[in-house]
């Protein structure tokens, strides 16, 4: 009987459930006892482009995963910082923690709003030199633009 040999291109189901159990997490021993292959086997199937692509992604879907669930309850972690903060039965020190925290989330919120606003406008500086281009051209068509505007 005659061995296929892998597609690079695609995974393999045993492969793509041994991804799945590494981007959850899992130490490559545990994954390759329970798939019954060899830990060296699964070290080699990392090295396959596909494999690393579709593992980058499940990675990054996790990820944005874990910011959604944070994003969700921040309001709610703010509120329960802000009862902190004003409880007067709080020892100062506890307060301290919570002021610190609270105004270190809203100075990192700061700095990601000013950090999308930044990104805007080097996208709109990108566009500058096609700006010049046409404010150039009115030089050299001064009737035309007036009549135009």
């Amino acid at each position: 009987m005659s061995r296929v040999k892998p597609d690079p291109d695609n995974l393999t189901p045993q492969q793509h459930r041994v991804l799945v159990q590494i981007a959850a997490g899992y130490p490559n021993t545990e994954v390759a006892r329970s798939h019954d292959v060899t830990v060296k086997t699964i070290e080699n199937w990392r090295k396959l482009p596909k494999f690393k692509e579709l593992l980058r992604e499940a990675l990054s879907a996790c990820f944005d995963a874990a910011v959604a669930e944070l994003v969700l309850h921040s309001q709610s972690a703010a509120k329960e910082l802000n009862f902190i903060i004003k409880d007067p039965d709080t020892p100062s020190r506890v307060r301290v923690s919570a002021i610190t925290a609270l105004l270190t989330f809203a100075s990192k919120a700061k700095d990601a709003h000013l950090e999308t606003r930044l990104e805007q406008l080097e996208k709109l500086l990108a566009h500058e030199p096609v700006i010049s281009q046409i404010e150039a051209t009115r030089d050299y068509f001064p009737e035309e633009t007036e009549e135009t505007e």
